[in-house]
């Protein structure tokens, strides 16, 4: 993909999956959105419900003590964390912090970051996200973006190449976004960046309690930046955009990071079963995965298999919006949820 700068009226809107986004019965499984599989901590539900009556008043503006939790939980200072309505916020106050200046993006990716930087008055080039996920050509004074995991097929880059890879976009005089929405979910390794901030001024880390503590309906995430930039995207921010209930959700999750422990551990196991049993499928090839979700070749495309899916009360992702028409992205969720899938998956692939 490769778009010159343009007004809102050229910016497409993203299709993100998910059954209740696409306005479908909620009793369909969806394996669409990369979400935790176990979903939020009992202690999270019971912690919204006992917030209930804060939601009269207008919630903290600036989050305070969310920003300060999930700066405590990844170790770095609070003057480095700006929390958000989800990533997605993070991302198109990042681009309106860069406005006009050139932005890269990965292809496939995910298409928020090029819709926010044409919103903002900004060139888009991309580069592929495979085989190694980093740019060949990095624009000077402008903005690079790169997804660890990748999205999305779910390969995890090492942590040295990212830090390569922060240096080099610094030589060029521009920044760096890493996106690390997906990161807590990848049983085995930490290839995180995020405790490497201070020493890359130039470097901006997104993290989502969306995906990795199953906060997908309240929307709330944080960055961890320079506290220059941090400071700037405060700025930037609208004024209460992370709501009261959403803001206690972040906190008390960020409270239990045991709940990603057994969530890889969950993981591990599902992603591995799923994987194994669908290579196993005609006209079905699975690509290897390091997280919850992984992306699967179908001989048929990729819209007929998602309706013939959906015919059986299953939804997955398809990946025509990724420019991968015979693809589609299945997300690990619990294991009777995952035998419904793979049931009717054989049945889809004998259609």
């Amino acid at each position: 993909m490769s778009a010159t700068a343009g007004g809102p009226a050229a910016t497409p809107i993203m299709n993100h999956g998910g059954a209740r986004t696409m306005g479908l019965d909620p009793a369909v499984l969806d394996f669409s959105t990369s979400i935790n599989p176990l979903g939020m901590h009992p202690s999270v539900r019971r912690r919204v419900l006992e917030s209930a009556d804060d939601a009269v008043d207008y919630p903290d503006a600036s989050s305070r003590a969310l920003e300060e939790a999930a700066a405590a939980y990844a170790g770095v200072p609070a003057g480095m964390v700006v929390a958000g309505n989800g990533a997605t916020e993070l991302i198109h106050n990042i681009c309106r912090y860069v406005a006009g200046r050139n932005v890269a993006v990965p292809s496939p990716g995910f298409g928020e970051y090029a819709a926010a930087a044409s919103l903002c008055g900004s060139a888009v080039s991309s580069y592929p996200a495979y085989p190694n996920g980093l740019p060949g050509h990095i624009p000077p004074n402008g903005c690079v973006f790169m997804c660890n995991p990748s999205n999305p097929a779910g390969a995890l880059l090492e942590r040295r190449r990212i830090l390569e890879a922060a240096s080099a976009v610094s030589d060029a005089g521009s920044m760096l976004v890493v996106d690390e929405c997906f990161t807590e979910m990848t049983p085995g390794r930490d290839e995180s960046v995020a405790s490497h901030v201070g020493l890359h001024s130039n470097m901006v880390v997104l993290r989502s309690l969306t995906k990795s503590f199953g906060l997908a309906g309240l929307r709330v995430g944080y960055c961890i930046a320079d506290p220059a930039i941090s400071a700037e995207l405060r700025r930037i921010r609208i004024p209460w955009s992370v709501n009261a209930l959403a803001q206690a959700a972040g906190i008390e999750a960020l409270a239990h990071p045991e709940h990603l422990e057994a969530t890889r551990d969950t993981i591990r196991r599902e992603v591995g079963r799923l994987h194994g049993a669908i290579e196993g499928m005609p006209g079905m090839s699975p690509r290897r995965t390091d997280t919850n979700y992984f992306v699967a070749r179908t001989e048929a495309p990729a819209p007929d298999m998602v309706g013939r899916l959906l015919e059986l009360n299953v939804l997955v992702r398809d990946c025509s919006s990724f420019g991968m028409g015979h693809h589609i992205r299945i997300s690990a969720r619990t294991p009777d949820k995952n035998k419904i899938l793979l049931e009717a998956l054989g049945k889809s692939c004998r259609a």
